[in-house]
């Protein structure tokens, strides 16, 4: 018997409290098709912080559980439509908004620009690659600098000096 008490208990504050719900559909304006995996977000009307988040099932359906009475801002958005606001009081314990049409947003892409770009240093099987244009800090220096700043070379300028000397006097 006291098992019994005790799980009533425990249980009737679920059973007293609110459990309302939203749900709706989100459709194409144009075909009144639904659309699938629009962005429905749910804010607190008092401080327009975002409450809960979903998006629409295949059919263009969503639906959230468990929301308190109160004034709430529920936003539409998807990629390529016009995104929407609209302002809904929750009192009743399921809140229906039916259908709501989506327009396709005006404004598209005009161009797009694909920018490619050589990384500095590019690790072949057999050799290491020096990009040398693909480097800020490298315009203005000779090669010898290029390669004394990149990792695994080892440059001695004497050596370097030197060979360069012989070949301008000896002339081979």
């Amino acid at each position: 018997m006291r098992q019994l008490i005790l799980s009533w208990i425990v249980a009737l504050p679920c059973l007293t409290s609110s459990a309302e719900e939203i749900k709706g559909k989100i459709i194409d304006a144009t075909d009144g098709q639904g659309i699938a995996a629009v962005n429905v977000m749910l804010f607190k009307a008092a401080d327009s912080i975002m409450f809960r988040g979903t998006v629409t099932e295949q059919a263009g359906t969503f639906k959230f559980s468990n929301i308190p009475k109160g004034s709430y801002r529920i936003q539409y958005s998807f990629v390529g439509y016009a995104e929407q606001t609209e302002n809904i009081e929750v009192n009743a314990a399921s809140v229906d908004l039916g259908e709501r049409k989506l327009s396709k947003s005006g404004a598209g892409m005009q161009e797009v620009v694909v920018v490619a770009k050589k990384p500095l240093y590019e690790l072949k099987s057999d050799r290491m690659v020096i990009n040398v244009k693909s480097s800020i800090t490298s315009t203005g220096l000779s090669i010898l600098d290029v390669l004394e700043r990149s990792p695994g070379a080892l440059v001695n300028r004497k050596i370097i000096h030197w060979h360069f000397w012989a070949r301008a006097v000896c002339g081979s």
